[in-house]
């Protein structure tokens, strides 16, 4: 409730948000490195792409 009040909730959950957007995008880009999932594996076999 004193987040509220003072005006600080909406921040701190902005704040909140970008970091766990920003550690998805991380963990994205090194899951894709350790597969070996590339834009050449998307245009030599798009389904093995999707997988």
């Amino acid at each position: 409730m004193l987040m509220v009040t003072k005006c600080t909730l909406w921040p701190y959950l902005a704040d909140i948000d970008r970091q766990a957007n920003e550690m998805y995008d991380l963990l994205i880009e090194q899951m894709k490195e350790k597969e070996g999932v590339t834009e050449k594996l998307k245009e030599k076999n798009q389904f093995e792409w999707v997988q």
